[in-house]
């Protein structure tokens, strides 16, 4: 006779694992998820108040240590010629996934990812983020680098400047970055811009002895916190605002700081920072090379075709950057991208330009991911940033 045994159920392995979550809840966010399953997602960048397509996305994964995912995107190939950005440390470091984790579609992309057995989570983005948080960082390695309120955004955050240098020197240099709030590439250009500035017996830290630096690394703040993209905004964004009334509080506070530092100066440069249109490896595409954008307003542009000269062989020889810049590269005003039916006559370039005492505004673009077959990375801003700083020490006879 057999006896009876009741049956206790018992989960499968695969009823017992989590699934993986993927988050946005971090400054700097920006993905819609479509469809999820165990195996990976279906995903699209937001493009929010910007009409046009464009590419900026930045996630996290978590509850994923040891599992290979694949990510697709709906909407266009929004990955650059090395892969998607990746870091498994929330963001203080990051690392290149490499081309040969993507597949590209006519309309669409994906990468694959295996995703290591210690990370506690991946974050993975279109391009290496910088944020707020690692220039306040920064700021407080540099006790002379000092903090200012600007404004108060339309969100009711507090954006700041900073200044370095002599407040008595009759040259002021102007720095500018963000004002599309996903170009990265220029705040760590001017990280590296600001270090060069502090570096002693250096040409540029002779120049800081009658000259002062004013510094505003994040002009879209609102967007690079809330993960916009920031370009082509509607109506439109910062950096077609420089008119006579402005929507931004950044850019209308930035003007008055700008026209007080020059009545108080012989003469003023300004330096924007930007990152072009994303490159993906394409032959004879433009958008992996760092040049510059001249503005609208023509009455100095001698002077600053001569800094781009002198820029572009301090990053052929100084050796600090493997990014490089040739003046051929330069963008002419009056090009099909460069021309005052873009609004290029809005442009905080062009209004700069427009003071008596500029002696030159340079709109300078860095690519996010491929400089000439050079990965873009922190270490090669920062050395970029150094060149440009000696370039204007160069320029003023330092």
């Amino acid at each position: 006779m057999f006896k009876k045994i009741a049956l206790i159920p018992v989960l499968s392995l695969c009823c017992m694992v989590s699934a993986f979550e993927i988050s946005t809840d971090f400054p700097g966010g920006n993905i819609e998820v479509l469809e999820k399953s165990n195996s990976g997602a279906k995903i699209a960048q937001q493009m929010r108040d910007t009409p046009e397509w464009w590419f900026y996305w930045n996630f996290e994964v978590s509850g994923a240590a040891g599992k290979t995912l694949e990510f697709k995107f709906a909407n266009g190939d929004p990955i650059g010629s090395f892969g998607p950005a990746a870091s498994y440390d929330g963001g203080k470091t990051w690392e290149w996934l490499g081309a040969g984790c993507v597949k590209r579609g006519k309309d669409t992309s994906s990468f694959k990812v295996s995703i290591p057995q210690d990370a506690h989570s991946a974050r993975f983005a279109f391009c290496i983020p910088y944020m707020p948080a690692d220039f306040d960082a920064l700021a407080k390695e540099i006790p002379s680098l000092k903090k200012h309120p600007l404004c108060k955004t339309r969100k009711g955050r507090q954006n700041y400047y900073y200044t370095l240098g002599n407040p008595d020197g009759k040259l002021k240099i102007f720095l500018t970055s963000r004002h599309h709030a996903c170009e990265s590439t220029g705040t760590y250009a001017m990280q590296g811009i600001l270090e060069e500035f502090l570096k002693n017996s250096t040409p540029s830290c002779a120049l800081l002895k009658d000259a002062e630096i004013i510094a505003v690394p994040f002009m879209d703040l609102d967007g690079v916190l809330d993960g916009d993209q920031g370009k082509y905004r509607k109506p439109h964004d910062h950096n077609r605002d420089y008119s006579y009334s402005p929507i931004y509080p950044s850019v209308a506070a930035f003007q008055k700081l700008y026209n007080k530092k020059a009545g108080e100066s012989q003469k003023t440069v300004l330096i924007d920072l930007h990152a072009p249109f994303i490159y993906k490896g394409v032959e004879g595409d433009k958008d992996n090379r760092t040049y510059v954008v001249e503005p609208q307003f023509k009455d100095n542009l001698s002077n600053l075709r001569k800094f781009s000269g002198i820029l572009e062989k301090k990053t052929l020889a100084s050796g600090k950057s493997s990014l490089k810049h040739l003046q051929k590269w330069d963008y002419k005003f009056g090009a099909s991208n460069n021309n005052a039916g873009d609004k290029k006559d809005r442009t905080v370039t062009t209004w700069s330009s427009k003071h008596p005492k500029s002696v030159f505004s340079a709109s300078i673009e860095i690519p996010y991911t491929d400089n000439q077959g050079v990965e873009v990375i922190p270490k090669n801003l920062r050395g970029l940033g150094a060149d440009i700083a000696g370039a204007l020490a160069e320029y003023f006879g330092q």
